[in-house]
């Protein structure tokens, strides 16, 4: 087997390495016990109601998909698109929707099994158990993303390499088409994560209105008829949209950084490996990942009687820097294999991005962290009234923007520069591609601490509607304090990440454009029509 064709089906031994072990994760939990009849009406209702919402917007999606699929197709018999952009757009769509599915069904399965856990055995085996539960998500994600780029990409480049005219001209076939699996994914995405993170704040609200301020109840008390639909937003909206997202995102990056590697590397030995190598460090970030999750598995066994939400944050981080450091580990030795050594200023690029989405995830646990001055000031500011509890929460909410902006910043500028973007502007914009990509290879860890919040939170609701002893609640409301902590760091990288994900799609498209007001030689890229359908990929006709 040659070096290239082993490079090439890497991605897809990450890919089944995740499913399987998702699948094993998904199964211990199965076998865990949901508790008392009372415990399973409550987590079947929230499932049901999940399922609703997602089944109805899936409807909603599926107009829209029809009428882009049928505009497709036109521009496609008028030889403006690849005939092959209709099916990525369609497997784009469909798998962000699939994994939007999965991720509610796993939250809503898993729910009433740590309420249990929580009655039965205490906290470090409640932790455990929603733990191994988001592990079979955030490894589901990886699963998709390797397998899903790996299997486009090699189909593309064998089909496009039987009527290239030369290397060139097959990968930029290739890397144009790829442009509409982003397009797919980001539709959908769009949808589930709007859609659903409404429905959560308004079911959050409406919640808090009926219970809380107009009957006095406690939150998720069985009397508020609005508990069950809070419950719901949470799985909807932080579960089924934020993976939805989470693949968008990710996908966007590898896309971007394999148009941008092929505009930078064209005509140079490393041309094909730049367009691999956003998906080998994807590939690095899922192992890293977990071997995470083992670790913190390891760790909460062994403490899982003395556990603290000290210790559980603690656990939480330690487990996100493992994720970083083995990227950064793997990926030295993948760059320095793939590409060679004069090019090690990517490695560089890509640390860059690593580093700043665990700095991200240190600043936001500042922010959301019990311990920490932002959350005892707002805590000690309810004391005087409401009126200073808002506004020191939007004052310390819009101070907490600052670092990561200024970090995110820093990573491009940096990725840039490092990658001699004032030589070679194709070459900088490369390298915060790959900066974009080394962030976002985090994700199957980084959804796995997200996806844990809202578990923990339905955990605590179901503990409140069936009326179980109040020594179970405060041990869901630790998990939900542990929760809020992880979801908020997850949804810092992740966001964080896009921001870098967007400058490198956009660059991806200016750059384009720039190519055809240059007049370059490859008779692909002469055809001004690529203007119009730039990212669901282009034909010359």
């Amino acid at each position: 087997m040659s070096g290239q064709m082993l490079i090439r089906i890497i991605p897809f031994i990450g890919s089944g390495l995740s499913l399987i072990l998702a699948i094993v994760f998904a199964a211990l939990v199965s076998k865990k016990s949901r508790g008392s009849k009372r415990m399973e009406e409550i987590s079947n209702a929230i499932f049901i109601g999940s399922r609703a919402y997602m089944n109805q917007q899936a409807k909603v999606m599926s107009i829209f998909f029809v009428v882009l699929v049928a505009i497709l197709g036109v521009m496609v018999k008028f030889g403006y698109l690849y005939f092959a952009s209709i099916p990525a757009f369609a497997t784009g769509m469909g798998f962000s929707i699939l994994i939007g599915y999965v991720g509610m069904w796993i939250a809503t399965t898993s729910n009433a099994k740590v309420t249990n856990a929580a009655k039965e055995k205490g906290l470090g085996e409640a932790m455990n158990i929603a733990i191994t539960a988001v592990s079979s998500s955030g490894l589901i994600l990886a699963a998709v993303v390797l397998f899903y780029t790996a299997f486009w990409f090699n189909i593309l480049f064998w089909w496009y390499g039987q009527h290239a005219v030369d290397l060139a001209d097959n990968l930029l076939r290739v890397v144009s088409v790829s442009v509409t699996f982003t397009i797919g994914a980001s539709f959908a995405a769009f949808f589930m994560r709007t859609g659903g993170g409404i429905f959560t704040k308004a079911a959050d609200m409406g919640a808090d209105y009926v219970g809380k301020v107009e009957s006095g109840l406690k939150e998720d008390d069985y009397r508020n008829p609005a508990a069950i639909a809070d419950n719901v937003g949470d799985n909807v909206g932080d579960c089924g949209g934020m993976k939805a997202d989470s693949l968008e995102s990710w996908l966007g990056a590898i896309v971007a950084a394999q148009f941008l590697g092929f505009l930078a590397f064209r005509n140079l030995a490393p041309m094909v490996n730049s367009v691999l190598l956003p998906m080998l460090i994807s590939t690095a970030g899922a192992i890293a990942s977990i071997i995470a999750i083992f670790v913190i598995k390891l760790i909460i066994r062994r403490y899982r009687e003395n556990a603290t939400v000290s210790l559980l944050t603690a656990t939480t981080l330690s487990g996100l820097l493992i994720t970083v450091a083995g990227i950064i580990i793997m990926s030295y030795f993948i760059i320095r294999y793939t590409m060679g050594k004069e090019y090690n200023f990517l490695f560089y690029a890509s640390t860059g991005g690593i580093v700043t989405g665990f700095l991200i995830g240190l600043f936001t646990l500042l922010y959301t962290d019990s311990r920490y001055r932002p959350t005892r000031k707002i805590m000690f500011s309810a004391k005087s009234g409401p009126a200073t509890y808002v506004v020191n929460g939007l004052a310390y909410g819009m101070e907490s923007t600052i670092l990561p902006a200024l970090t995110v910043i820093g990573a491009m500028i940096f990725s840039f520069y490092i990658s001699g973007g004032l030589a070679n502007f194709q070459m900088g914009l490369y390298g915060v591609a790959i900066a974009a990509v080394g962030m976002l290879a985090t994700a199957p860890f980084v959804v796995t601490i997200d996806v844990y919040g809202p578990i923990s939170d339905n955990a605590g609701g179901i503990a409140e509607m069936a009326e179980l002893p109040p020594e179970v609640r405060k041990t869901t409301d630790k998990l939900d304090a542990v929760g809020n902590t992880t979801a908020a760091i997850g949804k810092g990288i992740l966001i964080g990440s896009a921001a870098v994900t967007a400058l490198a799609l956009g660059q991806a498209y200016f750059s384009q454009v720039e190519l055809l007001e240059a007049g370059m030689t490859l008779d692909f890229i002469k055809d001004p029509r690529i203007l119009a359908g730039l990212f669901i990929g282009v034909e010359n006709s």
